[in-house]
């Protein structure tokens, strides 16, 4: 197993720019830094020459330490006095593991913690570690904490939260901290002795708040009798932080007169159910208050916060195309590959043909276990199934659960994602090289661009092009995308959706936070968690978040097909319908012959399998739109029905539903899609007729002469 891992800056850049990676090596040692093409596939790791006329570099690489899980911070003032002070928050623990709820720490580290015992209870430690008094903490309810210091020793009290017969648990300890100096308040985690976050907490935590006095036990109480009353104008109040405020941001807002806003490290879950929350209100705007608490993770993950190891300046000759950061040591074999995607130069010097790369859903799938990421179709392991394992510190997946089993809505690319790297499992990025491969093959000229490109700039990143080429699994896109592919069709561009089970979950993304993204599952769907209620709006942008069929976009009326089924076991040819060849699209089966196409393929033998979509009219496929082939009826019996569309736990034999649609879809103003229906398209592609297809669309899509449209065939 190789021990030279990275990541990079940025994913996608264009020719000139520099690019920096963040390079982790045990022991240290001295690498080789060069850049390798990786736009044609080869099928296993090891790469070939640098590029003619690229930079290499020698440096050390050393080992690099990563900044897990989620925590707060916020500063505050000197508490020691006469008056005495209060620490004051609802709590509700997630998972049964010790951390730590809050901890007030100066520069030697925390002069006094409250750490929940992962059991039933919270613990008052002194800057020693040393437990000076406990009180009960249930896990999985909401509990009032509320810690006062004197001058003669600390009470900690803990109550259940709302509950009538609810009892307060007292304790008290002779035992002062020292508070006499500015300090810091920490939620969710406490300094080691290297100031790092150590000893998170899995948890919610909402309405903390400080007073300057020894509140009293009914003063204590009332603290959490209803929302807000922490924040009233007490005259003692130093501050009171209302998470429910600037979700989207990393600001901890305190509504206190002193304004000492706190920050959120890691990237914690905002914009959930918090104790006040009124069940049956799923809107946080119709109830801010119901949703300003925060969930802290031990495996939240923003940024691994390494050190740069290596800058590296492309030419400005350097081609668009899929190229690799290769890292190697030069007295070993180890190595590793870090991708990134280089973009035309400028809209004026932009090709015809872009390949338009599913980035978005990569980093979806970024680190995911191998049973998320399809059969083992290549064979042996790559080293990165392995690596995973070993560094679960390099952070989950949008598939993965958090430790207490609530579900990962948030990822980043600022961390290594092993699971994006030439000749690991073919989904996603391995699979996608095979179709950049065949453009190469086929002497098609393209330019490459990536989702976060669409993202942050919109119709300008596809305005360039005539002609757009997606890879095999453009499964999470965000309304900015959406709105421009549309809009880029109505102005007369050409799309080749060349996959299956595209553009079927909402993400959300900020400017702020480039390299971010944010799922949130509700509303049906094949999903490996499901959104607890009150949990479907993303902290990103405020809105509902969930299928885009389900939020009134559905795939099939943006691109003419969406999500039928899937199946991994077998994959099935396509059966050509005889009427596609006449008419205005007769152009796309020229030369194919026979009644099937695609009885061959790397995935599952076929050209129609994994995840494939169909064409509904009832769900907004174009009735202008025409049907080249179908595999209906061609699967096998564990080929099943997506899970949004089964009614009953009545199985369907035969189902016609479960189908994958090739498709000529027309736009009004002009454009057209094309779609295969089937992420085993691409696995399929040195198979003669699904290669004479691609050929047959390309050259015609390519062709600036206008597509005439006629109206099409019915739905099956």
């Amino acid at each position: 197993m190789t021990e030279i891992i990275g990541y990079l800056d940025h994913w996608s850049v264009r020719a000139g720019d520099t690019i920096t990676a963040f390079v982790h090596s045990d022991p240290s040692r001295e690498v080789t830094a060069d850049i390798v093409e990786l736009t044609r596939f080869s099928g296993h790791y090891a790469t070939g020459p640098a590029v003619a006329g690229t930079p290499s570099a020698r440096v050390t690489a050393a080992p690099q330490h990563t900044a897990i899980g989620s925590f707060a911070r916020a500063p505050i003032p000197a508490l020691a006095g006469p008056a005495g002070c209060t620490l004051s928050l609802l709590v509700r623990p997630t998972f049964a593991h010790a951390g730590t709820i809050v901890a007030i720490a100066g520069d030697g580290g925390a002069r006094a913690a409250l750490q929940w015992n992962g059991v039933d209870e919270v613990r008052l430690l002194d800057a020693d570690g040393v437990t000076r008094c406990v009180a009960p903490l249930v896990l999985a309810r909401w509990s009032s904490v509320v810690l006062v210091v004197q001058r003669d020793g600390c009470t900690l009290t803990t109550s259940a939260h709302r509950r009538r017969t609810a009892t307060a648990h007292t304790a008290r300890t002779p035992w002062v901290p020292q508070l006499d100096a500015a300090t810091t308040l920490w939620l969710a985690a406490a300094p080691d002795v290297h100031g790092r976050a150590a000893g998170h907490f899995d948890g919610l935590v909402d309405a903390p708040a400080v007073h300057r006095t020894a509140l009293s036990a009914g003063e204590a109480q009332a603290l959490h009798a209803t929302p807000g009353a922490h924040a009233a104008a007490h005259p003692a109040l130093v501050a009171a932080w209302d998470a429910s405020r600037e979700c989207a941001s990393d600001r901890l807002v305190d509504v206190g007169p002193l304004a000492l806003h706190g920050t959120l490290f890691q990237g914690p879950t905002r914009l959930v159910p918090g104790a006040f929350w009124t069940a049956g209100v799923l809107d946080p705007a119709r109830d801010p208050a119901g949703f300003a608490a925060v969930h802290f993770h031990q495996d939240d993950l923003r940024d691994a916060g390494w050190g740069p190891t290596v800058r590296l300046t492309l030419p400005a000759t350097l081609a668009s195309g899929v190229y690799g950061l290769r890292v190697r040591c030069r007295t070993s074999d180890d190595l590793d590959v870090i991708p990134f995607w280089v973009r035309a130069p400028s809209a004026a010097a932009a090709r015809a043909l872009a390949y338009l790369a599913p980035t978005y859903t990569y980093l979806a799938y970024g680190n995911a276990p191998n049973a998320m990421l399809g059969p083992p179709y290549w064979g042996a392991d790559h080293p990165s199934e392995h690596q995973r394992k070993a560094h679960r510190e390099f952070g989950p997946s949008l598939y993965s659960r958090h430790p207490d089993h609530s579900g990962v809505s948030l990822v980043s690319r600022h961390r290594p994602i092993l699971t994006i790297r030439p000749g690991v499992r073919p989904w996603g990025f391995e699979s996608d090289r095979l179709l950049t491969d065949w453009l190469q093959r086929h002497a098609y000229d393209f330019d490459v661009l990536t989702d976060e490109d669409v993202d942050a700039e919109g119709l300008a990143a596809l305005a360039a092009h005539r002609v757009i080429v997606t890879g095999n699994h453009p499964e999470y896109w965000s309304a900015r995308m959406l709105d421009a592919l549309e809009e880029w069709l109505q102005q007369g561009g050409r799309l080749l959706y060349t996959g299956g089970n595209g553009f079927y979950w909402k993400i959300s993304s900020l400017a702020s936070l480039p390299g971010v993204i944010e799922c949130r599952r509700a509303e049906g769907g094949t999903r490996p968690w499901i959104a607890e209620p009150g949990c479907t709006h993303h902290q990103l942008d405020g809105a509902p978040g969930g299928l885009w069929r389900r939020l009134g976009r559905p795939p099939q009326g943006v691109v003419g097909v969406g999500f039928a089924g899937q199946g991994f076991e077998r994959s099935a040819p396509y059966r050509v319908r005889p009427e596609a060849r006449a008419g205005w699209t007769a152009f796309a089966l020229q030369g194919v012959e026979g009644e099937q196409i695609g009885t061959s393929g790397r995935f599952g033998g076929g050209a129609a399998g994994q995840e494939i979509d169909r064409h509904d009219l009832r769900l907004g496929s174009p009735r202008e739109s025409v049907v080249l082939a179908s595999s209906q009826g061609l699967h096998d019996a564990v080929t099943l029905r997506t899970l949004e569309e089964l009614l009953s736990h009545e199985p369907y034999a035969p189902d016609p539903k479960v189908r994958a649609d090739v498709t000529l879809v027309p736009v009004d103003g002009g454009g057209m899609v094309f779609t295969t229906g089937s992420m085993a398209w691409v696995g399929a592609l040195d198979d003669a007729g699904v290669s004479q297809v691609m050929r047959n669309v390309l050259d015609r899509f390519l062709d600036p002469a206008a597509l005439v449209a006629g109206v099409g065939a019915a739905d099956g």
